[in-house]
């Protein structure tokens, strides 16, 4: 309803967080020991979460009416300046079609040097000393097909992605506490380091009126001239880590485990919050006249926690 103008029109995607669903993944530990005292040890961690994709398409079979919401700063025609909405299918107006996609992915290493601090029967406290790199990439597109009554097609693309690229020292401590066949193990670690953040904004649009040929320009709607390009800095990141691992003997070198960990970044670019939804229609906009939309660098935490399921074995 309302041409997709809100607060009238529905939503059909968005309004709440994309992505947060539970994704499957996996950690590789390796290490050995570097003395006979069994007092220093060296090991190292991968892990990976399966990529993540969000899928989203409609099309004016199935709402007649399709737009992308926007503010307008500055409409033409002596409109009034608040909510407005690119249309991209609409009753006697055109047909088309949007598709959305989100990809995220997710890796994370380290190397550790531990140090066994303390020790009785049952139980051993070691020191955790190392590095950590991680990298968090995601990029949003969003893509419309408009076929107008009078014959011609507008097709418009924004893409949003980044990078956030982070090295660290880390340092944390593990307990191990062992009675009979079970063993109770907790890690907590905190890394300081610095996040590349890197934001790319791209976006075109494509018009091919009757019987002549596409005509290509910079800017889509959400990425225009006033926001397109690279951005790219580097933060201060805090990343703390704590697993607990619950895990039972099966024979003198095999150890079933099942846990629960938490990993945490302060500062996380992802490419929703880079979108400003206040526009100048003008493009480019003359010097007088809002220079939207822009670009500003915007950052939250990030975390990342399940539960894990392994196989310990030791040679």
């Amino acid at each position: 309803p309302n041409n997709g103008v809100l607060p009238q029109a529905g939503i059909l995607l968005g309004n709440s967080p994309l992505g947060g669903e539970g994704r499957p993944g996996g950690r590789l530990t390796v290490g050995g020991w570097l003395d006979a005292d069994y007092c220093w040890a060296v090991e190292g961690r991968l892990l990976t979460l399966g990529e993540q994709s969000v899928r989203y398409s409609d099309n004016s079979n199935n709402n007649s009416t399709l737009a992308r919401p926007f503010v307008n700063l500055t409409p033409q025609g002596g409109g009034i300046v608040g909510n407005d909405a690119f249309v991209i299918s609409g009753l006697g107006v055109a047909t088309g079609s949007v598709n959305v996609n989100n990809d995220a992915d997710l890796w994370v290493s380290d190397v550790t040097f531990r140090r066994l601090l303390f020790e009785s029967p049952g139980t051993e406290v070691d020191l955790l000393l190392g590095y950590t790199t991680s990298r968090i990439d995601e990029t949003l597109t969003i893509q419309s097909s408009s076929l107008l009554a009078i014959g011609n097609t507008l097709d418009v693309f924004d893409s949003f992605d980044v990078e956030n690229q982070y090295q660290a020292g880390h340092l944390g401590f593990d307990v191990d506490s062992y009675d009979g066949n079970w063993s109770l193990r907790l890690r907590g670690q905190v890394s300081l380091g610095s996040m590349r953040q890197l934001v790319r904004i791209r976006g075109s649009q494509t018009a091919t009126a009757v019987g002549l040929n596409p005509v290509v320009t910079n800017g889509g709607l959400y990425a225009q001239s006033t926001n397109i390009g690279d951005f790219e800095r580097q933060r201060f990141v805090v990343s703390p880590e704590f697993d607990l691992t619950l895990g039972y003997q099966i024979s003198d070198r095999v150890e079933l485990t099942a846990g629960y960990m938490f990993l945490y970044w302060s500062r996380v670019v992802q490419p929703g919050n880079q979108i400003d939804t206040s526009l100048n229609p003008n493009q480019p906009p003359p010097l007088n006249e809002p220079q939207r939309p822009s670009f500003s660098f915007q950052e939250e935490g990030y975390y990342v926690h399940g539960l894990t399921f392994g196989l310990s074995a030791e040679f």
